[in-house]
């Protein structure tokens, strides 16, 4: 997550723009995605993006405010 966050900064994505996203997957296990919003909406960039495996947000952190962790 930390090397993508740092990969699209260089490259020249806002952090502001990018949020971390974190839930359960239809196994139960938890996992945590970024998101970043775009003019065309919420892009998700997801390691584990097509096997099916079914992400449910539960909490979010918008890397623009980092004092709390909110619900989705």
């Amino acid at each position: 997550m930390l090397a993508k966050i740092v990969a699209l900064h260089q490259q020249g994505v806002s952090v502001s723009a990018m949020t971390i996203l974190v839930g359960q997957l239809s196994n139960g296990r938890w996992h945590a995605i970024l998101g970043v919003r775009t003019d065309a909406g919420m892009i998700q960039l997801d390691s584990l993006n097509g096997l099916g495996l079914g992400f449910r947000p539960a909490f979010y952190l918008n890397m623009n405010d980092t004092s709390s962790w909110r619900i989705a």
